[in-house]
């Protein structure tokens, strides 16, 4: 979703731009322009100004960036040149109804089309257009004015022919041209032309040569950058070079001019020579024209000339021989093919598209590195491919071919990656034979860019392992197998599956190790063992298995991979019986068989323990451990007993106990000890250690039941009456509703699911801050010992509204930001097309839920698909977990369509000495209008600025224009001053929508 506008279209300046001077002048005068519209300007501008203002930060850091800079000219031109391509068919539409009434049309008509296409064509453009559906331009005079094109100074051009002349070069493009491929001519972008000199420029200053040709060479790759730099630049130079180019027509034009008029086959045939020597028809038309103009010879007007209609091949320049030839003879290229960018059907001749502008004349530069690309592609080095297809972008932007086939090298450039980092993984787990057959499938599918490193690892360690097995084959002829061993596993650690070490090994396994211990260390089993016997390096591997002995590495649970003669499992669970099996391990050959231990349980204790208590009992609650078959309980008055047959054991059925008959205001000690079956069968049952609480009986305190609360600037206080029996009083604060009736009896260690204590200030008062927004609920709970008895619950309610409510049109969508309160989760927002929602559950209005988690996503919230029409938007705070609003904040969005109230002063005279007698405002407007607070205000010398620049001369709480009029009588103490009268809006609320627009500054001045 776009957030912002594009910065080079809102500072109204041309994408070709680059540097920061500029750009940096052009957001000094935009800030002073949208300063002065925020504090002057009508409610929609100030908006509009106010919102441009806040990207002022954005927009300096953005473009004072060279990339940001850059990214934002590419959005710019595309955003152009989409707005062109829109814009196009209601030009074609105004030609069109030109052409119904007339075939000829002035400059200053030219100059209308412009301005209604909004300034997106040039009166070029626009004069082809016109050509193309049979309208010529003429001037006012009737007579013909010759075109004063844009030509190099004198002395430039004296110089560059100078120069071309040393070196037997015709122009500045065959200068380019020169060893270099492809062609570039007359019709090739300034980026291209500039490119080309910069290279050629920079391979000459590398070169450092001095002779001559030479210093002449650099002279005119230097000239060429100043000359190409920009397009108006290349125009000076092409007019400059045409004008030579043309002086070779005045010899045919004398001859064919004999007779003192030039017919439209002679103009055929001289047009077509232009064309041979570079030079486009529109020029030579012209030239030819000025020419017989001067020698005021006539010229023949109404036919076509075939001739010149001939299509040029743009890839090579050669002429078509017919009209009706699709192909160019010599290249074999289209003579008219889709633009690269839009798809319209292009001329090769033509140096851009007529649609979107885009440099079609860079076609054979384009084509050139693309296949350049292609070729590279086919060779496997896809970093040359990538290089050239960027290039050809930079003259294309969103060529689709180029961005194809970008993503084609992606796609090879990730599965090359992914299928080397197979390969790589490979040789990081010494698996050098896998990874040796995975380098040859690479190869063969990818290439062999970026496998040299891998290849010679994988060569270097196959040898160490092959010679590695060569001195292993013979210590075994020698009888030496442990030495041979040794070497068979050391080239194992070279190449991890080498077939001829892992047959060795895997014929000589290692034993297992002996005498394996199992201990608890607090709650982890630890094991250790005696080491294998067997010679070499040796790990091992320890396995679990729930409810039998594990028969192989792969039966059970690995635990833990080590090379010392220790382990921890720490992953026990509690009444679960686990077996281990010890496994020795040689250069990944596993021991056949393992040293094994077994049953081993973990116990644990019962979970969850609760207690309560009440008069003479105490009542106990649990849950049975994982495994467990049940408890044990002992009681002792005092102190918990510390292990069974300690005090007195209670007999009870299922997972809780009431233990009755205890005396109040004794303490009771119990010891809950968990029971589990033996899986060794040494026993029948086996126990915990017991888990030990304590409690003590009390009668239950009395209730509070008058609890009140009042909530002053966010701050709650309490009061309350103590029951008697002075018990400790609590008052406990929730956002949830409280499943609680007064009386109810329950655990002090359970108090705090009602919520945070809230402090007490003194005996039967408290208070608090209050942050959240909702409805929060007060609790008192009674406590004796460690007995609670709940109160009646009171609650209160507090929503605070949103601030800085602001809307503004983004395109055809409405965006709507805000502050939220603290504590606020959640906003209904409220839109009609009528009037503002005043209420929630009005019917009549569109209703949202906006969470703070959605809103704080975007930063905003945007209304979609807006029609161009008023929206009175409602924002109200709500609590989610109730039905509860606040009164609302408004914001009124015109979407273009503000009322207009326009304004003058009028007077009445005497009849006989004129003098003036009354005065008024008069207000105007083309429907029935309320302006609400509005200030009049007199200053003299010149207009009012603002409601604070002059004299406050009346005030109209209320003025209702009806039937398009009203009127605003002027106090007769201020009939006699002289001054400009302004009318404000003291403020804006109740004025959305309303433009106030005064008449000229003449119809303001009262005199």
């Amino acid at each position: 979703m776009k957030t912002r506008p594009n910065f080079y279209i809102l500072l109204d300046i041309d994408p070709s731009v680059s540097d920061w001077e500029t750009i940096n002048a052009a957001i000094k005068d935009k800030r002073r322009t949208w300063s002065m519209e925020k504090n002057q300007g009508s409610p929609a501008a100030r908006r509009k100004a106010e919102k441009n203002m806040t990207f002022l930060r954005e927009m300096e850091s953005l473009l004072k960036d060279t990339e940001g800079r850059k990214q934002q000219a590419i959005e710019a031109r595309k955003e152009k040149d989409k707005e062109r391509r829109e814009r196009i068919d209601e030009l074609i539409d105004f030609i069109k109804i030109m052409s119904s009434t007339t075939d000829t049309v002035l400059h200053r008509d030219v100059k209308i089309l412009v301005n209604k296409t909004g300034k997106l064509f040039t009166e070029g453009e626009v004069e082809k257009y016109l050509k193309k559906y049979g309208i010529t331009v003429g001037s006012e005079s009737g007579k013909r004015k010759s075109k004063s094109r844009p030509k190099l100074e004198q002395s430039i051009a004296k110089g560059i022919r100078g120069e071309l002349d040393s070196l037997n070069l015709k122009s500045l493009y065959d200068f380019l041209n020169f060893d270099h491929t492809p062609r570039l001519n007359v019709r090739s972008s300034p980026k291209s032309l500039f490119d080309r000199a910069d290279s050629i420029y920079r391979e000459l200053n590398r070169l450092g040569k001095t002779d001559s040709d030479s210093t002449t060479k650099m002279s005119l790759a230097g000239r060429s950058k100043s000359v190409f730099k920009t397009a108006s630049e290349k125009e000076r130079y092409d007019n400059t070079m045409a004008i030579d180019a043309l002086s070779e027509l005045e010899k045919p034009l004398e001859i064919a001019g004999r007779n003192k008029f030039i017919e439209t086959a002679v103009l055929d045939e001289l047009i077509i020579k232009a064309k041979k020597i570079g030079v486009t028809e529109d020029l030579a038309v012209e030239y030819i024209e000025d020419y017989v103009a001067r020698r005021k010879w006539g010229i023949q007007k109404g036919k076509a000339a075939p001739k010149a209609q001939l299509r040029l091949c743009g890839f090579c320049d050669t002429l078509a021989d017919t009209p009706i030839d699709e192909r160019c003879k010599n290249c074999g290229e289209e003579f008219i093919q889709p633009c690269p960018l839009c798809g319209g059907p292009t001329p090769t001749e033509n140096a851009a598209c007529m649609n979107c502008g885009c440099s079609v004349g860079d076609a054979p530069l384009v084509k050139n590195l693309f296949r350049i690309a292609n070729d590279a592609v086919s060779k496997g080095d896809l970093a040359k491919a990538s290089d050239y297809l960027n290039r050809a972008l930079e003259y294309w932007p969103g060529w689709e071919p180029a961005i194809v086939k970008k993503s084609e090298i992606d796609a090879i450039k990730k599965e090359r990656s992914e299928s080397l980092q197979k390969v790589f993984s490979l040789i990081t787990n010494k698996k050098l034979t896998a990874a040796e057959a995975q380098l040859e499938t690479h190869k063969l599918r990818l290439g062999y860019e970026g496998t040299a490193k891998a290849q010679q690892l994988i060569r270097e360690g196959l040898k160490r392992s092959q010679d590695s097995c060569d001195e292993a084959d013979k210590l075994n002829k020698l009888g030496k197998e442990d030495e041979a061993l040794d070497k068979y596993e050391e080239a194992l650690s070279y190449c991890a599956d080498f077939q001829v070490a892992q047959t060795a090994i895997k014929n000589n396994p290692p034993s297992p190790p002996e005498n394996v211990n199992v201990r608890w260390v607090g709650q982890t089993m630890r094991l250790s063992w005696d080491r294998s016997k067997r010679h070499g390096k040796i790990s091992y591997r320890v396995i679990r298995k729930n409810g039998s002995l594990p028969m192989n590495v792969t039966d059970g649970r690995l635990i833990a991979e080590t090379s010392s003669s220790e382990a921890d499992d720490n992953q026990v669970d509690i009444g679960q019986p686990y077996y281990y099996g010890i496994f020795s391990v040689r250069a990944g050959i596993i021991s056949p068989l393992s040293v094994k231990s077994g049953p081993h349980i973990r116990l644990g204790e019962a979970k969850d323990i609760q207690y309560e208590v009440g008069s003479q009992q105490i009542s106990i609650s649990w849950k049975l451990q994982n495994g467990s078959i049940g408890v044990e309980i002992w009681r002792r008055e005092g102190l918990a007993p510390d292990k069974p047959l300690q005090g007195t054991k209670i007999n009870f059925s299922g997972q809780n106990l009431i233990d009755t008959g205890l005396k109040n205001g004794r303490r009771y000690g119990y010891l809950i000890i968990s029971k589990f079956r033996d899986p060794s069968g040494k026993a029948q049952f086996i126990f915990s250690k017991g888990k030990s609480i304590h409690a003590t009986p009390a009668s239950p305190p009395k209730p509070v039941l008058d609890l009140s609360v009042q909530l002053k600037n966010h701050i709650a206080f309490l009061t309350w009456t103590v029951p008697k029996g002075s018990p400790e009083i609590q008052i406990r604060q929730t956002q949830s509703i409280p499943e609680i009736e007064p009386g109810l009896i329950i655990s002090a260690s359970k108090a705090d699911k009602y919520g945070a204590v809230v402090p007490s200030t003194s005996n039967g008062t408290g208070q608090t801050g209050i942050r959240s927004q909702g409805r929060i609920y007060f609790i008192p709970l009674s406590i004796v010992s460690e007995t609670a008895v709940a109160g009646k619950p009171v609650s209160i309610t507090t929503i605070d509204e949103i601030s800085n409510l602001t809307s503004y049109k983004n395109g055809r969508n409405i965006v709507l930001s805000w502050l939220w309160p603290e504590g606020a989760t959640e906003v209904l927002l409220c839109h009609s097309n009528k009037s503002y929602p005043t209420v929630p559950s009005i019917n009549n209005s569109t209703k949202v839920r906006i969470t703070r988690s959605e809103y704080d996503r975007q930063g905003f919230w945007e209304l979609h698909a807006a029609t161009n029409q008023k929206y009175y938007f409602t924002v109200f705070v709500c609590d989610p977990s109730a039905d509860i609003y606040s009164n609302g904040i408004r914001v009124l969005e015109a979407m273009g369509t503000e009322s207009t109230v326009q304004y003058r002063i009028k007077t009445k005279r005497t009849l006989l000495t004129r003098k003036l007698k009354n005065a008024w405002l008069e207000f105007t407007s083309k429907e029935d209008i309320i302006l609400n607070h509005i200030v009049a205000v007199l200053k003299k010398n010149f207009p009012p600025v603002s409601k604070y620049d002059g004299t406050e001369i009346y005030e109209a709480k209320e003025l209702h224009v009806e039937n398009g009029k009203a009127t605003l009588m002027i106090p007769d103490k201020y009939i006699n001053s002289k001054g400009y009268i302004k009318v404000f809006f003291k403020r804006d609320s109740g004025n959305e929508g309303v433009r106030l627009m005064p008449f000229s500054k003449e119809k303001l001045l009262l005199q």
